[in-house]
């Protein structure tokens, strides 16, 4: 397994209640609880969650999500967060 996908996991399951996942995921992610599925329990709907946002290559935006929406984040989500920040370092070929 990811550790990536572990700790976002983890940290959606210890610091959300399921209603507050189902607003996290419409309202920061723009993802419809509908179109995740697992909406019976949290951990269902957690998985959902962090599994589609991997598809989606999203896990930084629900990195960011949870952060800003929970001040007892495990640090480590910091780190992610504010991971890449899109700048080329010196020396990085582009294209061709």
């Amino acid at each position: 397994m990811d550790p990536t996908i572990d700790l976002l996991q983890g940290e959606l399951e210890r610091l959300f209640e399921l209603e507050q996942l189902i607003h996290l995921s419409a309202h920061a992610l723009a993802i419809p609880a509908d179109e995740l599925g697992g909406a019976s329990s949290k951990g269902a709907f957690a998985r959902s969650l962090v599994t589609r946002c991997a598809k989606d290559d999203a896990l930084q935006a629900l990195a960011d999500a949870i952060v800003l929406s929970a001040p007892g984040a495990d640090a480590r989500l910091k780190d992610l967060s504010h991971g890449a920040n899109g700048e080329l370092s010196p020396g990085t070929q582009v294209g061709n």
